[in-house]
């Protein structure tokens, strides 16, 4: 039997993290570079961005080699410190799941045999569980199902790399792939794929600016779990 392949954005789509991300990547980094960490750190828009291009972004812009070791190197740093960075952001009451996102998720769990959750989002798989896991959103998710920011730097060809996973995994056909996020990046990169994409103004991005970007459903947010139900029925 045919699925539909439902491919979620984290940051901005299933949760709000407060800035833990971003703090994480500078402490991480002046952690695993001490030679720059005196260093300004400089202003990354990481709505819809990858982990995978921050890095090239940063190696560049503090002149040093991007290579598969550094790039290691610099991971470790930032996963180090990202937990302790969500839990003091939720503490802080900056950090949270977003609205109708657990209701939605557990909807769409009961129905397995009509949808695979899976992932399309910029962070680095590992960064990715650490997120789910801390907002207790892991175990609707398997973390072979996706793809990631590590997977390849340019967000927009993450899509079929999903795809693909997903194929091997399950052996089944794949009826539709659907991205499911909040930034003009998600957008980008359904259309890139060929795939639908269903749009919510949950991040940084305004409704306004969103409809700017031409996505095939636009919604507020994903508060509603009966009408977004229905809505990926007809997708």
């Amino acid at each position: 039997m045919a699925k539909k392949l439902l491919l979620f954005d984290i940051d901005g789509t299933l949760l709000e993290s407060g800035g833990a991300g971003m703090a994480s990547l500078a402490q991480g980094f002046a952690a695993a570079f001490p030679e720059v960490a005196d260093q300004p750190f400089p202003n990354l828009d990481l709505g819809g961005a990858t982990d995978g291009g921050v890095s090239q972004f940063l190696f560049s812009h503090f002149e040093m080699e991007d290579s598969p070791e550094q790039r290691e190197r610099f991971y470790l740093g930032y996963l180090d410190t990202l937990p302790r960075q969500i839990a003091h952001f939720r503490a802080a009451g900056e950090g949270f799941v977003l609205p109708g996102i657990t209701d939605l998720l557990s909807g769409l769990q009961e129905r397995e045999d009509e949808f695979i959750l899976g992932l399309l989002t910029g962070n680095l798989r590992r960064g990715a569980e650490v997120k789910l896991r801390s907002y207790e959103l892991d175990h609707f998710f398997s973390f072979d199902d996706g793809s990631y920011g590590d997977d390849h730097d340019d967000r927009n060809e993450l899509g079929p790399i999903a795809l693909e996973r997903v194929r091997q995994t399950y052996g089944v056909p794949i009826d539709q792939a659907i991205v499911i996020g909040d930034t003009s990046r998600d957008v980008d990169c359904a259309r890139a794929a060929g795939f639908p994409v269903i749009a919510t103004a949950t991040g940084h991005a305004s409704y306004d600016a969103l409809a700017e970007t031409d996505p095939d459903y636009l919604l507020h947010d994903l508060s509603d779990t009966e009408m977004v139900l229905s809505l990926l029925d007809e997708v």
